[in-house]
């Protein structure tokens, strides 16, 4: 039997862990008592999501912008709980040859400047969340004809905030946040994002997407070293949309080698 300090002990902690859950579904409490939805503070992104269309993968970001003030209400506006993302996983060709990522695409909607680009699990080690190398995507919105977009690998950066999404040390400002070559052999992962409100629904047509500026030859030769040799393929440019001699082929929407997810999770992100 057990005795009274041990009862007394027990009844302590049920106190202690009894919570009163009812009401907090999709709002939460402040310290002042209020209470606020949360799609006012961290916004909608009711109607995102993505498809392909004729060889065509179109990821559709409708964030609305947040209604709750505060100190940072800019970094719900541009960062955590705004973004829509489109991902993929898998074993990667080496780009380690390259001079940066080569887009296929164009975009529709309102003039949109939250398109981000990131791959690989590198983080910093101070870092909780956010991790892999990130660069702005800039695309020019347009419905007529296709464009490409070069993103050098020297305008991504491992030092950018979760909070907001923006850079915090570029690449330029200090080689320790630049890729590193063990991630450039293999991505890992390659995340395309929508971050922060667009004012509408806006639209990003990718049709695919390259390594440029590579020693393709010395790609390949490497993958089959290391006993891969499966991406002779993609650098041979065997897909619907071809690449140059200096390109290698990464993602071709017309034939996809990855499997693709999306993240539309109002208060994660992506």
């Amino acid at each position: 039997m057990m005795d009274e300090d041990r009862m007394q002990d027990m009844a302590d902690m049920q106190q202690k862990y009894e919570y009163n859950f009812t009401g907090y579904e999709n709002e939460y409490n402040r310290e002042d008592g209020m209470s606020y939805d949360r799609m006012q503070y961290y916004g909608s992104i009711l109607g995102s999501g993505m498809e392909i269309v004729d060889g065509i993968m179109v990821l559709t970001a409708n964030i609305s912008d947040v209604t709750g003030g505060g100190d940072r209400s800019d970094e719900r506006r541009r960062g955590m709980g705004s973004t829509v993302t489109m991902n993929a996983r898998g074993k990667f060709p080496d780009l380690s040859t390259c001079a940066g990522l080569l887009f296929d695409v164009t975009a529709t909607g309102a003039d949109y400047d939250g398109y981000k680009i990131e791959f690989g699990y590198a983080k910093l080690p101070d870092r909780v969340f956010g991790y892999g190398y990130r660069a702005p995507l800039a695309v020019p919105s347009g419905a007529d004809g296709g464009g490409s977009v070069f993103v050098p690998f020297d305008a991504f950066t491992l030092d950018w905030d979760w909070h907001n999404g923006t850079t915090v040390t570029a690449c330029a400002e200090d080689a320790a946040y630049c890729p590193e070559g063990r991630t450039l052999r293999d991505l890992e992962t390659l995340t395309v994002s929508a971050v922060g409100a667009t004012d509408g629904a806006v639209r990003l047509h990718l049709r695919a997407i390259h390594g440029t500026g590579c020693d393709a030859a010395a790609a390949v030769d490497a993958d089959a070293h290391a006993g891969g040799g499966t991406h002779t393929d993609r650098t041979t440019c065997s897909g619907a949309t071809e690449a140059a001699e200096d390109e290698i082929m990464i993602e071709d929407f017309a034939a996809p080698s990855f499997d693709w997810m999306t993240q539309n999770d109002p208060v994660m992100g992506g």
